[in-house]
C-alpha cells in the first residue's frame, strides 16, 4: 500500500505560502507582517496548544535503561484511539511503554548509543493475529511471523552505526503500520553534538519529525476495509495535526538537526520557508556532500536527517514554517491550515561566541643579513558574530611588524595578516630569531591564538648536502642520490652531478670540500669508478674537477685505502667524512667497526685517522667523538653526516633525540662547544640548523653535509 506521492504545484502551493507567510508571527523578524489572520477562538486554542507542548528540539540523550551495560527498551503492542479533529476518538494499534498503556502514535523513540548493544523486548497485549518488528538498519533478521496476544518476543543487535531509523511491524505492514506500530530508533554518535561524526553534522539543537497519515474509514474496520479507497484525511507530525503539532524551539544563531523519519504509506516533501534544509544523510547514510533544498521528499519507510542553520539575526518569536508541499495542511473539517505543519520558533537569542584560529601555528624562514622576511597568515573569526582583533608581537629581538588590529571580520571569515622581519645586516651566520605573534578577539579578550616565527640569518651559501634519494628537490629537478647540491637559504642548486661522471649507479653517503675543485667521496656500496676499477664502500676517492655544476667533468683518484688501516667488513662501510685543519680524516661507519686501537666505537662515534693517504693509506686511529658520551645510541641514531670544523653539525640515519633537540633523518643539529676524544662532552643546540622538512626532504635522508 506504500506509494509514491504525486507532487501538487500551481496555485494552491501559491496561495498555502501566502497562508503560511501570514500565520507566521514574525517570519523571519520581519516587520510589518503583523500577527496571524485568523479567529480569535482558534487563535485561541491554538496559544493554549503551543504553551502546553513539549519542546521537540530537547530530545533525551537516551531512552530505555542500561540493564548489565545493555540498553534495554520494553514495548507493549495494543489497541488505543487517538482524537483528532472533527474525527473524535479514531482506533490505532499501537505501543506503549508499559501494560496499562496507552497506545502511543508514533511508538516510543528509542534512543541508544552509538556501540552500545541493545535489547527490545515487545510484548503483545492485544493485537491479533500476531505483531512482530523489523528494524531497518540494524544487523539483525526481519521478524515476518511475530507473536500472538499474551506472548512476547525479543531482539538484540549491537547499534553499530549512528544514525536515524524506523522500527515497524513486519506482520502484515499494510494494515499493522498503518494502525500506527511504528516508530524511531536514534543511534547518538560516539561524537558528542555531531549525528554522525562530521562537522557536516554538527548542531546544537534537534528535534524528531515522525510523519504519517490516517484515514479514520481504514482505522474503523482496518480488516474489512477495501484498500484500493485508502484516502488520508489527516497528515501528521509526531501523532498530531496542526495547529495542535508541537513547535521546535531554538536559540537564534543555532543549528537544528532535523531527524524525519518517514512512518506513512505515501512519500512526504516537507519544505520550509525562510531558511533551507541541507541533507546530511538518508537513510542513516551520511551524504558524501551535503546538499542544500528548499523542499526534500522522503520516501515511505525511510529516513533523513537535515541541518537548518537558524539566522543568528532572527529576534525572539521569529517563525519558520515547516510543511508538506504537498499541500497536506488542512484537516477535514475545513481547518486550514492544519496537518502536517509545525514551526522551527525562534525563542532565546543568539549569545555572542567570540573565536579566532591563526594559521599556521608556526613558521620558519632562512634569509640574508639585511633582507626581510615576509610571512603570510591567515586570520580566522571562529566565533558567531563579527569581531575585530588586536595583534601582540613578543619575543623578538630583530624588528619585526605587523599590523597593530584586524577587522572587523564576519563570522566565518577570514582575513590576510602579513609579519615582516628584518634581519640585522650584522646578523650572524647561523643566528636566529623567534617571535609570537599573538591575535586577541576584543569582543572577548580572552579569546586568543598565536603563531610562533624562527627566523634564521644564512650567508650566500648556507649548506652542502647529499641525499639518500633522488627527484626533485626544491625547484632542482632530476636530482640523484650521487649528487652534492648546495643550499643558500631559500633555493638549491647543484654543485656536482654524479650521472655526468659515471657514478649514478652508486649512492654518494659521504664528502669533503677540500678546495675550489677538489672533493674527496665515498660511496655506500662496492662499483666501478672511472679508471681506479673496483672501489669499496669502505674506500674513499678524490674527484678532481674540470667543471662543476649542471655539467660536471673531471677524474677521479684514490683518497684512501680502508682495507689498509683495517676497514674490512661490512659494518665498516664509510658513511660521513671530514678533514680537521691538522689534515686528519675522520670517518663514521654504518655499523659497528672493530678498530685497531679503539675499544668500544659504535656507528654513532667519529673516529680519527691520522697519517698518510691515497692508494697506499697508513694511520693511527683515535676516538675524536664518543656519541654515546653526548646521549647518541645505535639505531636510528647513527652519525651518517658530519661537519666538524668548529662545532659539529650532525645529521643521523633516523629520528634523533638528545638533551636539549630532536628531529629526524633529514634534519641537521648542532654539537656546540665541544670537548673532543674518549670522553666526549657538548651542548646541543635548540634550533635545528637545517629542518629538511621544512624544505620538502620529509621522506628523504641527508646523507653527508658540509658547512662552506
Amino acid at each position: 500500500m506504500r506509494k509514491r506521492m504525486t507532487q501538487i504545484t500551481g496555485w494552491g502551493t501559491i496561495l498555502l505560502v501566502i497562508a503560511l507567510l501570514t500565520l507566521s508571527a514574525p517570519v523571519l523578524a520581519r516587520p510589518g507582517l503583523g500577527q496571524p489572520v485568523a479567529s480569535s477562538a482558534m487563535a485561541g486554542r491554538a496559544s493554549a496548544r503551543l504553551a502546553a507542548a513539549v519542546s521537540q528540539a530537547v530530545l533525551p540523550t537516551t531512552t530505555c535503561p542500561l540493564v548489565s551495560g545493555v540498553r534495554t527498551c520494553d514495548l507493549w503492542a495494543m489497541t488505543g484511539t487517538i482524537a483528532l479533529p472533527g474525527a473524535g476518538a479514531v482506533p490505532i494499534w499501537g505501543l506503549a511503554t508499559s501494560a496499562s498503556g496507552p497506545a502511543q502514535l508514533p511508538g516510543p523513540a528509542l534512543i541508544v548509543n552509538q556501540g552500545e548493544a541493545v535489547q527490545v523486548i515487545l510484548h503483545n497485549v492485544d493485537i491479533s493475529p500476531a505483531v512482530g518488528l523489523v528494524f531497518p538498519g540494524q544487523s539483525l533478521f526481519p521478524d515476518t511471523e511475530g507473536v500472538a496476544p499474551g506472548g512476547s518476543q525479543t531482539y538484540d543487535f549491537t547499534a553499530a552505526n549512528p544514525g536515524t531509523y524506523i522500527y515497524e511491524s513486519g506482520t502484515d505492514p499494510e494494515i499493522q503500520v498503518a494502525m500506527g506500530l511504528y516508530g524511531a530508533l536514534i543511534v547518538r554518535s560516539s561524537t558528542p553534538g555531531q549525528a554522525y561524526g562530521g562537522s557536516a553534522s554538527a548542531y546544537e539543537d534537534e528535534a524528531l519529525l515522525v510523519l504519517s497519515e490516517i484515514d479514520p474509514n481504514f482505522n474503523a474496520d482496518p480488516t474489512g476495509f477495501n484498500r484500493v479507497n485508502y484516502a488520508p484525511k489527516f497528515w501528521m507530525i509526531n501523532g498530531e495535526v496542526h495547529p495542535d503539532t508541537d513547535t521546535i524551539q531554538v536559540a537564534a544563531g543555532n543549528r537544528v538537526l532535523l531527524r524525519y523519519v518517514n512512518a506513512g504509506l505515501v512519500h512526504d516533501t516537507m519544505s520550509l520557508l525562510g531558511a533551507h534544509q541541507q541533507v546530511i544523510a538518508k537513510d542513516a547514510y551520511p551524504a558524501a556532500f551535503p546538499y542544500s533544498v528548499v523542499a526534500e521528499t522522503i520516501a515511505a519507510g525511510s529516513t533523513a536527517d537535515m541541518i537548518v542553520n537558524v539566522p543568528p539575526t532572527a529576534s525572539l518569536g521569529t517563525r519558520l514554517p515547516l510543511y508538506n508541499r504537498q499541500e497536506h495542511v488542512i484537516n477535514p473539517v475545513n481547518q486550514f491550515p492544519g496537518g502536517m505543519l509545525t514551526f522551527i520558533e525562534v525563542t532565546s537569542p543568539a549569545q555572542p561566541v567570540y573565536g579566532v584560529a591563526v594559521t599556521p601555528p608556526t613558521a620558519s624562514q632562512s634569509g640574508n643579513p639585511g633582507g626581510t622576511l615576509i610571512y603570510n597568515f591567515n586570520v580566522t573569526n571562529t566565533g558567531n558574530t563579527s569581531d575585530s582583533y588586536t595583534v601582540a608581537i613578543a619575543g623578538n629581538a630583530w624588528t619585526t611588524t605587523a599590523p597593530a588590529t584586524l577587522g572587523p571580520v564576519a563570522s566565518g571569515g577570514t582575513v590576510p595578516m602579513a609579519v615582516n622581519v628584518e634581519i640585522p645586516a650584522g646578523a650572524a651566520n647561523g643566528s636566529t630569531d623567534v617571535v609570537t605573534v599573538t591575535v586577541t578577539s576584543q569582543g572577548d579578550n580572552t579569546k586568543s591564538d598565536s603563531s610562533t616565527i624562527t627566523s634564521t640569518a644564512l650567508s650566500s651559501i648556507v649548506l652542502y648536502l647529499s641525499l639518500s634519494e633522488g627527484g626533485t628537490v626544491g625547484s632542482l629537478t632530476g636530482v640523484g642520490d650521487e649528487d652534492i647540491l648546495s643550499f643558500n637559504g631559500s633555493a638549491f642548486a647543484m654543485l656536482f652531478d654524479g650521472s655526468d661522471v659515471g657514478v649514478d649507479a652508486l649512492d654518494l653517503d659521504g664528502f669533503v670540500l677540500v678546495d675550489a675543485d677538489t672533493i674527496w667521496m665515498s660511496f655506500d656500496n662496492p662499483g666501478t669508478i672511472g679508471s681506479l676499477g673496483t672501489v669499496d664502500d669502505s674506500d674513499i676517492v678524490q674527484f678532481d674537477a674540470a667543471t662543476l655544476g649542471d655539467n660536471t667533468a673531471g677524474a677521479f683518484s684514490w683518497a684512501f685505502d680502508g682495507s689498509d688501516v683495517g676497514l674490512t667488513t661490512n659494518a665498516e662501510d664509510v658513511d660521513a667524512i671530514d678533514r680537521l685543519p691538522d689534515g686528519s680524516l675522520l670517518v663514521s661507519t654504518f655499523g659497528n667497526p672493530d678498530i685497531p686501537g679503539v675499544a668500544g666505537e659504535q656507528d654513532e662515534d667519529l673516529l680519527s685517522c691520522t697519517g698518510t693517504f691515497g692508494a697506499t693509506t697508513s694511520c693511527t686511529w683515535s676516538m675524536y667523538f664518543d656519541g654515546s658520551d653526548v646521549g647518541l645510541s645505535a639505531g636510528s641514531e647513527n652519525v651518517d653526516a658530519v661537519d666538524a670544523n668548529g662545532s659539529i653539525y650532525l645529521s643521523t640515519t633516523g629520528n634523533f633525540s638528545v638533551t636539549g633537540a630532536a628531529g629526524a633523518d633529514e634534519d641537521v643539529f648542532v654539537c656546540t662547544a665541544p670537548t673532543t676524544g674518549a670522553n666526549t662532552a657538548c651542548t646541543y643546540s635548540p634550533t635545528l640548523f637545517f629542518d629538511g622538512s621544512a624544505w620538502g626532504l620529509a621522506a628523504n635522508d641527508v646523507d653527508e653535509i658540509k658547512l662552506p
